[in-house]
Parts: structure tokens; C-alpha cells; sequence
């Protein structure tokens, strides 16, 4: 059985990193598409590291990675030090509440943020997108979800 799991570990780690070194290995690729490598090239690293603008998208994405980090540390330690201090129908209370993240999926939980922070501050329509889809999934950044532009919106004015 421990020759399995282990097997299944391997093979999950497998299927995690796998398209992590594909994407490593083909931007090094001279060719334009990464059905096939043509050749080894530091093009695009150099127009990336020349191009400004990519420069401080990269700076942001570090920053706000460390922040994120650095927020979640400090509210994990703080939360920690709460639950080992209260009583214990409070700690399986709150452990109880903690799991609920765990089992329920990250769409659904975005979803329901989005229609609170619709229902609580419907003038607050851009800010609802943005954190709603920050709460579905803080690691990776914007996928094409922009907040309305102007002071369009069903709910009223757009107030950023």
C-alpha cells in the first residue's frame, strides 16, 4: 500500500510540474509557436528585460506576491494565536468554519463574494469584481475579468 501511495504522490507531482518545466524549456525556443523546438534563443528574455513596461508588470507581480505573502503570514499567525487561546467549543467552532474553505470549491466561493459585495454595495460594482475574483484566486492575477470602464454598470455608478 506504501509502494502506491507513493507511486500516486509521484505521479500528482508529475502532473503538477510537468507543464511548469514545458513552459520553462519553450521560452528559450527561436521558433514562434511551442508545438516544436527549433532552436535555443535568449530573444525573448532580452526583449522582455528591454521592454519597461514588462519590467514593471514583473516588479508589480513580485510585490504583490511578497505582499500577499507577507498579509497572509501575519493574519495566519494572528488567527493561530486566537484559536489556541479560546475555549474549546470555540476552537472546534472556528476549525469547523476554517474546513469549509478547504471542501468548497473556489469558484463557488468567489461567486457567492461577488453577489454579497453586489447585494451589500451595488454602487461598488468594479470594487466587487476585483476582489471577488482577488478572493476566487489571489495567486494568479487578472484572466480577462476588467472592471467596467466609465461609469457604465448595472447597478449604478462605477465609484474607484
Amino acid at each position: 500500500m506504501k509502494k502506491f501511495a507513493n507511486l500516486y504522490l509521484a505521479l500528482v507531482f508529475v502532473i503538477i510540474y510537468l507543464p511548469i518545466f514545458y513552459l520553462i524549456a519553450f521560452s528559450f525556443n527561436s521558433g514562434g509557436d511551442m508545438n516544436s523546438f527549433t532552436g535555443f534563443t535568449l530573444d525573448n528574455y532580452q526583449s522582455m528585460f528591454s521592454d519597461s513596461r514588462l519590467m514593471l508588470i514583473l516588479a508589480q507581480t513580485f510585490f504583490l506576491a511578497f505582499l500577499s505573502a507577507l498579509l497572509a503570514t501575519i493574519i495566519g499567525t494572528f488567527g493561530s494565536i486566537f484559536i489556541y487561546e479560546s475555549k474549546q467549543k470555540q476552537q472546534t467552532g472556528i476549525l469547523s468554519l476554517n474546513n469549509v474553505l478547504m471542501v468548497a470549491p473556489d469558484v463557488m466561493i468567489g461567486a457567492s463574494f461577488l453577489i454579497l459585495y453586489l447585494d451589500w454595495f451595488p454602487t461598488w460594482l468594479c470594487i466587487g469584481f476585483v476582489e471577488s475574483h482577488c478572493l476566487l484566486n489571489p495567486n494568479r492575477g487578472s484572466h480577462g475579468f476588467a472592471a467596467p470602464q466609465g461609469n457604465e454598470s448595472r447597478h449604478g455608478e462605477c465609484s474607484l
